[in-house]
């Protein structure tokens, strides 16, 4: 069992995250902390961890970014069974130990997902199941449980945090390691990837057993605003691999990339028309690009194109009769 512990300027939290390990009932377990080139006090915590538990493995790289990080853990990994748990985060005492026996007990899994709680930094004993009020506290096991989601929900959100799921090696062997052009979002496009290539999802509900996640000024989380341009981004790599199989869901990743490169403002925007231009796009998606471009370019007042986009989604995810479910000619 190989938990992969990306950290970059994160060493104040790090002693915390890793002791939630030493806590955990099932021992047989190797923490592979991966310092991406932290300026903080990462390395000298990393290597007193190190020294108190010969499980603790950690490596230093020069700031390469999350995923590359991620995926220099996955090098060094040596278990049959992975998790990914970012510094700043926690899991609780029998997560693992739960979660490997559900992937023992179902062999055709790929993944046993549980469940996440949120806190802050400021306020570290008080946990909420949401991290915004509105939110479905279930919704980790709507989206894997016995009924999975359709493939359209997986694109509307992403439906599994990163730390929520253990995973079967073999799952990164058969669909690659995370995409390190991706700046964020880099473990929902891996998700979708393994659900298109057909792989299974299982979702324990046990005591003890949750993530829980910290909510901090320095988290993406706490910062919803930056992640448009991130979005779009994402979005663009989703239209290639839903590719031709998947028209409508393409459609409608397309008109929701269109909104949140709208929502990203000025800053980026000539790139990420040229992003756009570069996709391969049937007839309707081209009007929806070049509309959305036009508009953007003249700087003419952008409600009119949100709600024509609006339209094109369906008005929310259960929206059926919209042009963007519509196949191109």
């Amino acid at each position: 069992m190989s938990v992969i512990i990306p950290c970059y300027q994160q060493g104040r939290f790090l002693t915390a995250c890793v002791e939630s390990l030493f806590a955990q009932s099932y021992p047989r377990w190797e923490a592979i902390v991966v310092d991406d080139g932290s300026t903080d006090e990462t390395a000298a915590v990393a290597e007193a961890l190190a020294r108190h538990d010969a499980r603790v493995l950690p490596i230093s790289q020069s700031n390469a970014g999350l995923a590359a990080a991620r995926n220099r853990g996955l090098e060094a990994a040596r278990g049959a069974y992975l998790a990914f748990l970012d510094a700043d985060d926690l899991f609780e005492p029998r997560k693992l130990e739960c979660q490997v026996a559900h992937l023992t007990r179902h062999p055709d899994m790929a993944a046993a997902c549980g469940n996440v709680r949120y806190f802050d930094t400021d306020t570290p004993a008080v946990f909420r199941p949401r991290l915004a009020p509105g939110d479905d506290p279930d919704w980790i096991r709507r989206a894997v449980g016995s009924q999975p989601l359709p493939l359209t929900a997986w694109i509307w959100h992403n439906r599994i945090p990163v730390c929520s799921p253990v995973v079967r090696r073999v799952l990164v062997d058969a669909i690659g390691p995370f995409d390190t052009t991706l700046a964020a979002y880099e473990d929902w496009e891996f998700w979708l990837r393994a659900v298109l290539a057909g792989h299974r999802f299982g979702f324990v509900a046990a005591a003890e057993t949750d993530c829980l996640i910290r909510v901090h000024g320095s988290s993406l989380s706490a910062q919803p605003g930056v992640a448009d341009d991130r979005l779009f981004r994402v979005r663009a790599v989703f239209h290639r691999h839903l590719g031709q199989r998947h028209p409508r869901e393409r459609r409608l990743n397309l008109a929701l990339m269109l909104l949140s490169g709208m929502a990203a403002g000025l800053s980026g925007r000539t790139e990420r028309h040229a992003l756009l231009r570069g996709l391969p796009l049937g007839w309707g998606e081209r009007v929806m690009a070049t509309t959305a471009m036009a508009i953007e370019s003249t700087g003419l007042p952008l409600g009119r194109l949100k709600t024509a986009v609006q339209g094109w989604t369906g008005g929310g995810p259960r929206g059926r009769r919209a042009a963007c479910f519509r196949r191109d000619p």
